[in-house]
């Protein structure tokens, strides 16, 4: 390991158990190659394929983003709850249920939204003026991006790092990139009338493959145990009491990353929709490292919170924050002063975007400060006020993004979405603390006596 990984690992040794600092290094490193990805797909894409075009691939993947993480039905969070309570009593049987249960639900309500969205896909594409194409290859990525997730789940729970977050956030994302430059390059392909079409019916494939290797993968680290048990223990309303409100929680938190793109999408048009995506998906980053700590903190959090290690806890959500909340705050800083020249990078018509992605940024930076407040209050069992304050703050910001976009235009949707992540997070920060006496802000560190 480089000199630069092991001070890394030296630090989140300081905050999680040795055990855990390694796989820590490698999550945060496929995380930063997640978001290189991510946004040099962001940029490439819409240099290659121009306004509309990109806008179309805006609508499709918010679409598929969305129902993906409904259809999930928060079993990646339930997964690393009960499969870390699980390993530490050898309870084999209900491993293997709850991964046979899982597979089977979330296999049954994707299929059949997928099915339902190609049916309706003409009349869609007709209504918001998308290629339906288009739209039914979205539907198809709705399957494949539900179970990533309740792969991903299990496969942290095991320790399978690259198996969990590899497949979609990296190998997938390169291949867009991929996919899109012989789109643009090759010269018999160039010709193509509809290329984001294209694009999307190629990604559909190489993510199925992936998803295949991933299943492989994650079924390969966990204990043989678990894989030859023949008769598997279902512990259903149990795991049904705890994933529905993880389930309401994902939806309301990611329909303010994907449900105002369609808002603008039908408010405006696709290219209007992919000027503030780019906008979005660039304010995304004041919050990466915050995504990604989440990432790494969240199995040491339940195993913490569930021992009793209360100390321990407070330590990791307070670092935790700090680190959230100055990266956050550098990178906001950087798209006030340089936000505009960073969206003429993807075209000359996305500086458009430019003031929604400071709105956002900023929102994303008071948001962050936060600390990991939803992460303790649905990992020790307060799955309901997480979900509660999730969905009051998603409806109310949505509305106003809604109402903020048909009066005021891109900044008014931002206004309603910036709302909406910071009355989320803060919300939950205070009931975290009446729940379980843990502060997990940034505020924890200067006043420790507070919590």
């Amino acid at each position: 390991m480089s000199v630069a990984g092991s001070g890394l690992r030296a630090r989140l040794a300081a905050i999680l158990p040795a055990r855990l600092a390694g796989p820590a290094v490698f999550a945060l490193v496929l995380r930063f190659a997640w978001a290189a990805l991510s946004y040099a797909g962001v940029v490439l894409l819409a240099r290659w394929f121009g306004e509309e075009q990109y806008g179309y691939f805006s609508f499709a993947l918010s679409l598929a983003t969305f129902l993906g993480m409904a259809t999930a039905l928060g079993s990646m969070t339930t997964a690393i709850r009960y499969l870390g309570t699980y390993k530490a009593g050898n309870a084999w049987k209900k491993m293997a249920g709850l991964r046979l249960f899982g597979q089977r639900a979330v296999l049954t309500v994707s299929l059949v939204v997928a099915a339902l969205g190609i049916i309706a896909s003409p009349f869609l594409g007709n209504a918001v003026e998308v290629p339906p194409l288009a739209i039914v290859f979205a539907f198809l990525l709705v399957p494949l991006f539900a179970l990533t997730d309740l792969h991903a789940g299990i496969g942290r729970s095991f320790g399978a790092i690259f198996a969990a977050l590899g497949p979609r956030d990296v190998l997938w994302r390169g291949a867009l990139i991929v996919i899109g430059a012989a789109l643009a390059f090759v010269p018999a392909l160039a010709r193509t009338p509809h290329p984001i079409t294209v694009l999307l019916g190629v990604a559909v494939a190489v993510l199925a493959l992936l998803i295949l290797w991933q299943a492989r993968a994650v079924a390969h680290r966990m204990p043989p145990e678990v894989m030859q048990e023949s008769a598997p223990e279902f512990d259903i309303p149990q795991w049904r009491r705890t994933a529905l409100p993880i389930w309401l929680s994902s939806i309301a938190t990611v329909a303010s990353r994907s449900i105002d793109v369609l808002i603008v999408t039908v408010l405006f048009n696709p290219v209007q929709a992919g000027f503030y995506f780019a906008a979005s998906r660039s304010a995304a980053l004041a919050s990466f490292v915050e995504q990604s700590l989440n990432v790494v903190v969240s199995p040491q959090i339940a195993d913490d919170f569930h021992a009793g290690q209360t100390e321990r806890l407070r330590r990791v959500v307070g670092v935790a924050a700090l680190l959230s909340f100055v990266s956050s705050l550098a990178m906001s800083l950087g798209f006030v002063l340089f936000g505009g020249d960073l969206l003429d990078l993807l075209g000359p018509g996305f500086r458009t975007g430019r003031d929604a992605l400071v709105i956002l940024a900023v929102g994303q930076t008071i948001a962050s400060a936060s600390g990991p407040a939803g992460l303790l209050l649905e990992l020790s069992g307060n799955e309901w006020w997480s979900t509660t304050i999730l969905i009051g703050a998603s409806v109310v910001g949505l509305s106003i993004a809604t109402a903020g976009g048909y009066f005021f235009g891109l900044e008014g949707v931002a206004v309603g979405v910036a709302l909406s992540i910071i009355s989320a997070n803060w919300g939950r920060t205070i009931a975290a603390r009446g729940r379980t006496a843990i502060d997990t802000s940034v505020f924890s560190l200067a006043f420790p006596r507070g919590n």
